[in-house]
């Protein structure tokens, strides 16, 4: 049933409109996108703090449990639980700072 809702789901991917800093929040169905493709790299940048959750809501990702597993996955994590170990490593890997 995770599996299913997870690729009914939305990721909202972030991009910078070239003619100022907004950022403009893009809708895209899991289903349509290449896992190769996605680049978390810099989801989070300009964050500072230490809550994945605020991290994902500043972002405009949505901070379920479910959104933050399939992150984790294309970050490579194996089992993520959802420790806080694992949320602090997760936020520096999507270029975010931990303080």
């Amino acid at each position: 049933a995770a599996e299913k809702r997870r690729k009914q789901g939305i990721l909202k991917q972030q991009k910078k409109n070239k003619n100022s800093k907004k950022k403009e929040h893009v809708n895209i169905a899991l289903d349509d996108v290449d896992v190769d493709s996605i680049d978390l790299s810099n989801l989070l940048e300009g964050y500072v703090g230490y809550s994945v959750v605020d991290a994902f809501m500043v972002s405009g990702l949505s901070p379920d449990f479910e959104t933050r597993k399939y992150c984790a996955e294309l970050l490579g994590f194996v089992d993520y639980s959802g420790t806080s170990e694992e949320n602090l490593t997760m936020i520096e890997l999507m270029g975010g700072t931990v303080k």
